[in-house]
């Protein structure tokens, strides 16, 4: 059983001719607009989280890399 949750595809109908190819209704580009937009507004979501967690992360590897420095600079005695 297959099931359908849209009739009305996705992707812009394809062509049979070179040029332009568009969703053929009024409709059909509303929903690529707003497909295309809400793409859009996730892509930006995930990049400003990504830019607002570097420098946490940064302080975390920064933490952890001193702390592995010390041990071994007692561990080896070295300085």
């Amino acid at each position: 059983m297959i099931l359908e949750f849209c009739h009305m595809p996705i992707m812009p109908i394809m062509c049979n001719q070179m040029g332009l190819c568009f969703p053929s209704t009024p409709k059909k580009l509303a929903m690529t607009i707003g497909l295309f937009a809400s793409g859009a507004a996730l892509f930006a979501l995930g990049l400003h989280q990504c830019y607002v967690n570097i420098a946490p992360q940064r302080a975390r590897v920064k933490a952890r890399n001193d702390f592995v420095r010390e041990r071994l600079r007692k561990k080896y005695g070295k300085e």
